[in-house]
């Protein structure tokens, strides 16, 4: 049986913080991120931290490009700052922007209609009516919609390929993660240098393996080509490989042209 006691640790969150945000219309995932923040930033009397997406992930058991997309739209409501940007030793540093006046999120100003039942909730007033006409429509017409929407969103999760675990696949291949490594990994996979940084990860394994080539080094020399030409997914990728390979079989069939001399030229 859990039996958790302030004793253990706690996170001290001013009451009117707390007031605030249940003010506000942040989504199930926003809140969770922000719990997870709070928890590892005031939880340890700090007011920034470096986080990884893993670990926010690890922390909210969301997955990877939805910790990534909320991220991103609870700083762009300047609810959450960047204190320092990542680098390759070490995340980016996020804090929480205790001043509520400057948050973005739109405040739910409702009155409280819906912790009333009866004639509240039509227009006429009449506690009759929501009992015979009117509680009809909304579970026949109303609910319907929202439940093909929720399938959709579960087929669309069912389907979505599983991703192959990176740190997983170099200790398969390459040998131990080393904290260097480990660091240099968890940068490209937290930054937004690729938009598949997982899969995007393994293939630049999967090349150097192809090479006889089992050092991190030449991995991350491969991830950096890849950012610098601009290649952000998979498919991207494997098209630039494509053709480069159809651009020097052309190079090697075309015969060479002989170069004259400036000084023999007339």
């Amino acid at each position: 049986m859990a039996n958790p006691q302030k004793e253990n640790g706690y996170t001290a969150i001013a009451n009117e913080i707390l007031d605030e945000v249940a003010r506000r219309k942040f989504s199930g995932s926003q809140f969770r991120i922000l719990m997870a923040i709070w928890r590892l930033t005031y939880g340890f009397q700090r007011k920034s931290h470096a986080i990884s997406l893993n670990l926010l992930v690890e922390k909210t058991g969301l997955n990877k490009d939805t910790v990534k997309q909320q991220i991103k739209k609870l700083y762009d409501n300047k609810v959450i700052v960047i204190v320092k940007e990542a680098t390759f030793n070490s995340p980016r540093e996020i804090g929480f922007n205790k001043n509520y006046d400057e948050w973005l999120i739109p405040r739910d100003d409702t009155q409280g209609d819906n912790e009333h039942t009866g004639g509240q909730m039509t227009p006429s007033g009449s506690n009759a009516t929501p009992t015979g006409g009117q509680s009809t429509p909304p579970t026949g017409g109303q609910m319907t919609p929202y439940r093909k929407k929720k399938k959709e969103i579960n087929t669309t999760t069912e389907e979505r390929p599983k991703t192959e675990n990176p740190f997983a696949f170099f200790e398969q291949n390459f040998g131990v993660i080393t904290p260097f490594v480990s660091d240099e990994m968890n940068f490209w996979l937290d930054n937004e240098h690729f938009d598949e940084p997982e899969r995007v990860m393994i293939l630049a394994m999967q090349e150097a393996l192809s090479n006889n080539v089992r050092r991190w080094s030449y991995v991350n020399r491969i991830l950096i080509d890849w950012s610098n030409l601009g290649l952000k997914r998979v498919r991207d990728i494997e098209a630039h490989k494509v053709e480069y390979k159809r651009r020097t079989e052309r190079q090697r069939a075309s015969p060479r042209q002989e170069i004259t001399p400036h000084y023999r030229r007339a």
